[in-house]
């Protein structure tokens, strides 16, 4: 039994590839893809902690048919593009949540579709562009824990500081293992 993170796999999302620069030439063989490198790695003893962003395809049965495909047990923390935990259920998660906080060896880490909140420096970058930050509400504030999450596709890279990104755009479209959270997580340990 293996505990896998995912994040962001868009199923059914068109234009998350040209977002992306992904390497698809459409939804259905994104999907594919997809669903072919989730399980190989992926046993049904297994479970997968997904951190936002299940798909794009707003049709219930088209979602239910695709989590099918997929092996293990499914945790959902909801990404900004995931219905309400209600209807996540409805479609194939074993159980979904907003975010939470894990033991990994001796150390609580946090896991969140999005990345810690932003700073004053960066709020005040973002002001100076237009960009309003919608989801800060639902970020972590950063206390000094590690945080696991989404939501930043291929625009952030695995680790920063004490942030490591999930999404399957940095990490070949695959799920990544917990014992690879825990290498990233000692690696800069011993940096420091």
């Amino acid at each position: 039994m293996t505990t896998f993170l995912y994040s962001d796999p868009h199923y059914g999302h068109e234009n998350i590839i040209k977002y992306c620069n992904r390497p698809f030439a459409n939804a259905a063989e994104m999907d594919k893809e997809l669903i072919k490198r989730y399980n190989s790695r992926v046993s049904d003893s297994d479970t997968v902690i997904w951190l936002g962003d299940c798909g794009f395809n707003k049709d219930k049965e088209k979602i239910r048919e695709l989590l099918a495909k997929l092996r293990g047990k499914k945790i959902l923390i909801r990404g900004n593009h995931d219905k309400n935990p209600g209807w996540m259920q409805s479609v194939g998660f074993d159980f979904v949540m907003e975010s939470c906080t894990i033991l990994i060896g001796k150390k609580y880490v946090n896991l969140c579709h999005f990345p810690y909140k932003l700073t004053t420096k960066e709020k005040i970058i973002h002001w100076f562009k237009g960009i309003k930050d919608r989801f800060n509400h639902r970020r972590f504030k950063d206390e000094g824990r590690w945080l696991i999450h989404g939501h930043v596709h291929n625009n952030m890279p695995k680790r920063t500081n004490k942030s490591i990104n999930v999404c399957v755009d940095v990490w070949d479209y695959y799920p990544v293992p917990m014992k690879e959270i825990v290498k990233l997580m000692s690696q800069a340990k011993n940096k420091a």
